[in-house]
């Protein structure tokens, strides 16, 4: 399989021990950005990921990806990132719409 050919992407990122979710929508160029701390993504993971979606979309779309915020609840302590971020993919999996209801801009 594509990455094209799919709907999500998920990406499960651990930067400075903190869990954050990346979910991509290749055919539209979209990347959603949930963090049950409520940070924006680091600059070093945007670059990675933007030139991830070019390369791989470089024979079918000329367009940028757009990145967003997507509202997710916020952990109470430090350490129920993990879980987190496996509750907002399984959320995602079961309720696919649930991601573009949730968009707030970065």
């Amino acid at each position: 399989m594509e990455c094209q050919d799919a709907k999500y992407v998920f990406i499960p990122y651990n930067p400075d021990f903190h869990w954050v979710l990346v979910v991509i929508e290749p055919r539209k160029m979209i990347v959603h950005y949930l963090d049950p701390m409520h940070h924006k993504p680091c600059e070093d993971l945007k670059d990675i990921v933007n030139m991830a979606l070019r390369i791989s979309a470089k024979k079918t779309s000329k367009r940028e990806p757009s990145w967003q915020l997507v509202q997710c609840p916020r952990q109470e302590g430090g350490f129920e990132c993990g879980y987190f971020v496996m509750r907002f993919i399984k959320e995602i999996i079961f309720y696919p719409t649930i991601i573009a209801s949730k968009v707030l801009q970065i």
